[in-house]
Formats: structure tokens, sequence, C-alpha cells
């Protein structure tokens, strides 16, 4: 009996021995793991905005990817530590790989689209853009997802695969931003002095382009009023506060001058 034991022993000994190194040396090397995974993201995402040359954008995604490698590199030393052989369990990964990126076929495109969305940058974090008629700022271009926030601060995300493929607006990127306002007049109203008030309006403003001028037509007859449209051209930054601008002294101007508005109470619109 007592042999009995002490071959157990010996062999629960030399299990221990053997595989009790192998349990310490793999919690070692994934502990050591994780902590170069967290400083790789940090150091990348660092060395990425002293650069100057990589964008905020594409900063995050860099961090993320080189934190993924370190940990792919660490979980792999972990399993050859333990014995497991890699080769199999990296074939068994690929096949389920495959079916699973069957399964989620979207995100897999989400995946795609928002990998050429940080190589060709249509746009940068801060960005003010309008994706086939949802407007916005860029918080975030992620791998999956790409993050806005509506003009009323409303956040919005929008899978990747539907912002690779839809009609995007830079509005940051132009350099110049067209103001349209539409003047209702009265019939009784004389066109030219109306124009001309409106001229020189426009034309004093300070925060509107020389060239292209500001520009006065005709645009329609309605059934109580004439409708006159100015077209000019500011900077993109200044385009709302223009506009404001130029909707009160329009209509003060047009009010001093004695031009006569429509029956109608609506005598400005936002063009």
């Amino acid at each position: 009996m007592s042999k009995y034991w002490d071959h157990v022993s010996s062999v629960v000994v030399d299990l221990a021995t053997r595989y009790g190194v192998r349990a310490i040396g793999a919690v070692a090397i994934a502990l050591l793991t994780v902590v170069l995974a967290i400083w790789a993201g940090h150091v990348v995402h660092k060395l990425a905005a002293r650069s100057g040359r990589i964008s905020a954008t594409v900063q995050a995604p860099l961090a993320k990817l080189s934190r993924g490698v370190v940990a792919l590199i660490g979980i792999a030393a972990v399993l050859d530590t333990l014995g497991v052989p890699t080769h199999s369990l990296i074939a068994m990964i690929g096949a389920m790989g495959l079916s699973v990126g069957l399964a989620l076929k979207d995100t897999v495109a989400d995946l795609a689209a928002g990998i050429a969305l940080l190589v060709l940058r249509p746009f940068e974090v801060g960005d003010l853009i309008d994706i086939d008629g949802t407007m916005g700022t860029v918080i975030a271009v992620h791998m999956i997802q790409t993050e806005l926030c509506s003009l009323d601060g409303v956040p919005l995300s929008l899978p990747n695969h539907k912002v690779r493929t839809a009609r995007i607006q830079n509005f940051t990127r132009a350099d110049r931003r067209r103001v349209q306002l539409s003047l209702h007049l009265g019939y009784h109203a004389e066109i030219g002095e109306a124009i001309a008030n409106i001229e020189r309006v426009a034309g004093g403003h300070e925060r509107l382009l020389a060239q292209p001028a500001p520009a006065v037509t005709v645009k329609d007859m309605g059934d109580r009023s004439v409708v006159l449209e100015l077209r000019a051209w500011t900077k993109p930054a200044d385009l709302l506060a223009v506009k404001l601008e130029l909707s009160r002294q329009l209509t003060e101007q047009l009010v001093r001058a004695g031009i006569p508005m429509p029956a109608d109470p609506c005598q400005l619109h936002h063009g």
C-alpha cells in the first residue's frame, strides 16, 4: 500500500513540477502581455500625435491595432508555454473565423469600410459633414461605425459600410460657402430700388467675399409677392452668422427705404 501511495505522490510531484512551472510561466506571460499591450497602445498614440503627419482620426485605430498585435503575440506565447500545438489551433481559428464571417457579413463589411475610410480619409475628426442627408460633426471613426454629433447636439452612430457608399459632403474642407436669402416684396415695390438697397447692404458687409460679387435676381412672382434672391459667398466658419446678420440688416434697410412688403406677414426666408 505504501508503495502505491509513493507512486501516486511521485506522479503528482512530477506533474506539478512539469506543468506547474508551465502554468506559472503562462500566467507571467499573460500579465506581461497585458502590460505591454497597454504600453504599446499608449506609445503609438503618443508618437502619432507628436508626428504631426497622422490625423487624429487615424491615431486611435492605430493604437488599438498595436494593442491587438501585442495581444495576439502574447496569446501565442502563452499557448506555446502550455504545450498547446498552435498550428492546429490556428487552423481551427481559421475555420471558426470563416463561419463567423459568413454569419456576421454586415460586421465584416463595416470593418472593411472602416479600413477604407481610414485610408482614403474623406473626413477627419472635427469636420462638419453631410452623409446622405445626415449632418453633424465627426466625433470618432471606429473600425465598425462612425460617430457624429448633430447640429442640435444629438449623438449619431452610422455603420461604416453605409458611410462608405454614401454621398458625403465635407463642409469643413470647402474654402467658401454660398449664402442664399429670399426676400418677399409687395407688387407695388420698385424692383430696381429694392435691388439697389440689397446690393448696398451686401456690398458693405465685411464678412462677404468681394469675388464672386453678391448678386440679386428676381426668383419668382408669387400670388402675393415678388421674390428676390440674394446670392453671395463667405468663409465656411462665417456662414451661419452672416445669414443671421444679413436677414436682420436687409429687413431693416428695406423698411427704412419704404419698400412695400407683401400683405402676407412672411417677409424673409432663408434659402
